[in-house]
């Protein structure tokens, strides 16, 4: 007759662990520091492809649109200085019920000052460009305070907007040969315009309607600020004109990438 042997039960509780101890003990050494080594390269493959997704996007060219006819009636309409908490949303309403794209050369300051309307601008679908931090003539800074207006702007529309601004308006439209150079080196066209609303001087909506549609052409891109009132006064019926007249709406990454001489003019340059 075989005798069962009861082991109390602190002693089976002492059993079990040793017997894990022996079992698992080296291989979760090892498992630990299998996970530990494939977490520091899984960190460092992702701050490769950051880094490396970073240049991507500080170097993008304007992209090409196949869809665009050579011969188009295109225009890109341009507005800056903003964002405004006032004006801007009377300028996306007007867009969205006429179903046009446009572009927001945005200040820095001013993205950072109203983050929810730099988003609102991105998520209704427009391009946004970058028109420094704190509007300065880029021609009277030195090369570091250049660099740093520009690139301290797109930081802070990024972090706004959520789009990285590839494209620069300096301010006043006057650049020299270091502002060139210093766009160029952080990727960025400079952009300026063939036809000025003159909304900065008028202050008037007819006036700025007569003004733009004296002056447009096909491949125009038109200068106008989404900081006036009488900007977003003027653009229900300058769209309506617009339209009635044949023209489409594009950005202006899309129009830079008709023929130079498909009527855009002179007045923008791409990088250099």
């Amino acid at each position: 007759m075989i005798r069962r042997i009861r082991w109390p039960g602190w002693v089976l509780i002492i059993l079990i662990a040793v017997t894990f101890s022996l079992l698992f003990a080296r291989p979760i050494g090892g498992s630990s520091q299998t996970v530990s080594t494939l977490k520091k390269g899984v960190n460092h493959e992702l701050k490769e492809t950051v880094r490396d997704d970073k240049q991507l996007l500080e170097q993008k060219e304007p992209e090409v649109v196949d869809s665009l006819e050579r011969n188009g009636k295109y225009i890109a309409l341009t507005f800056d200085d903003g964002p405004h908490s006032k004006v801007t949303p009377q300028v996306l309403e007007a867009l969205k019920e006429h179903d046009v794209k446009a572009t927001f050369f945005m200040l820095g300051s001013q993205a950072a000052a109203n983050p929810l309307m730099a988003e609102k601008v991105a998520l209704a679908g427009h391009e946004i460009g970058n028109h420094t931090n704190l509007h300065q003539n880029l021609a009277n800074l030195d090369t570091y305070r250049i660099e740093e207006e520009i690139s301290a702007s797109a930081r802070k529309i990024e972090e706004a907007s959520g789009q990285y601004p590839t494209i620069t308006r300096p301010p006043y439209g006057i650049f020299d040969e270091r502002v060139k150079e210093t766009a160029a080196a952080l990727g960025n066209s400079l952009i300026l315009w063939s036809v000025d609303s003159l909304d900065w001087k008028s202050r008037n909506a007819k006036m700025i309607n007569e003004e733009v549609l004296n002056s447009i052409t096909p491949g125009a891109i038109v200068l106008m600020h989404d900081i006036h009132q009488a900007t977003a006064d003027a653009l229900p019926e300058l769209l309506m004109t617009l339209i009635n007249e044949g023209y489409q709406f594009v950005t202006v990454s899309e129009i830079l990438s008709l023929p130079v001489d498909a009527g855009a003019g002179p007045y923008y340059n791409v990088k250099y």
